[in-house]
């Protein structure tokens, strides 16, 4: 009797056993088909990817894309030579008011608002009434207003000038990437990003709608300027696209 118990309990065993390593691998043969259809989906993908950047750009899309590489190029110079005109009539403002300026003995340029109030140095620091007040300031020398508005027009065509030399930069580095083979999503992206950096003054330049907001003050908006005028300058030629 004993013997027969044994026995069973010897064939249960087994038969657990035997299930147990059947489930074991129904789970191993699902985990192996799952990851199966991952690689093959990511496989599929890779094609997909691969099959668009084999798709080359044909030499009459790089002709056109050249053409209009030119037309950037030519838009960029357009815009220095009006940039260049602008900042010299600037400096020559900002020079002719720092010669009428009221000179303080460390030699510091000083000028007085509009309201005959405050005082400031060309820097835009104020000055302190007990060191220079307005009254000591003739009233046929610069105004404060008019000066910083200069130096704003200054700054900011400074900057404007180095966008557009590096924007230069960009249309010489894109025409290099087409003396080697590119595909036409590259040349989408290429166009898309110089489209999408391209500076204002050079929007202009080509006619295209400008909607960038006006800079921001700088740091010698103490008080309100007046509007910079610059001289007459020949007219800017114009660009079809």
């Amino acid at each position: 009797m004993e013997a027969t118990r044994d026995l069973s309990f010897t064939k249960e065993f087994a038969r657990s056993a035997q299930w147990r390593r059947e489930q074991d691998q129904l789970l191993f043969e699902k985990h192996r088909k799952q990851q199966q259809e991952k690689q093959f989906d990511r496989s599929k993908d890779d094609e997909a990817d691969f099959g668009a950047m084999a798709v080359m750009a044909s030499s009459e899309e790089i002709a056109t894309f050249e053409i209009t590489l030119d037309k950037y190029d030519t838009a960029v110079i357009a815009a220095l030579d009006e940039n260049e005109h602008d900042l010299t009539a600037v400096h020559a403002t900002i020079q002719d008011k720092l010669e009428k300026a009221f000179v303080l003995p460390d030699g510091r340029r000083a000028f007085k608002t509009e309201d005959g109030m405050r005082v400031f140095d060309e820097h835009g620091s104020e000055i302190a009434p007990d060191e220079l007040s307005a009254d000591e300031i003739e009233d046929w020398r610069p105004r404060w207003e008019a000066f910083s508005a200069d130096k704003q027009a200054e700054q900011a065509l400074t900057e404007e000038r180095q966008d557009l030399m590096d924007y230069q930069h960009r249309i010489d580095d894109a025409r290099e990437k087409l003396d080697d083979p590119i595909s036409k999503q590259e040349l989408v992206d290429l166009k898309r990003d110089l489209e999408a950096d391209m500076p204002q003054s050079v929007r202009k330049q080509l006619g295209m709608e400008t909607n960038q907001p006006a800079p921001a003050s700088t740091a010698f908006n103490a008080v309100a300027p007046q509007p910079v005028q610059f001289a007459a300058k020949p007219q800017a030629p114009e660009f079809v696209q």
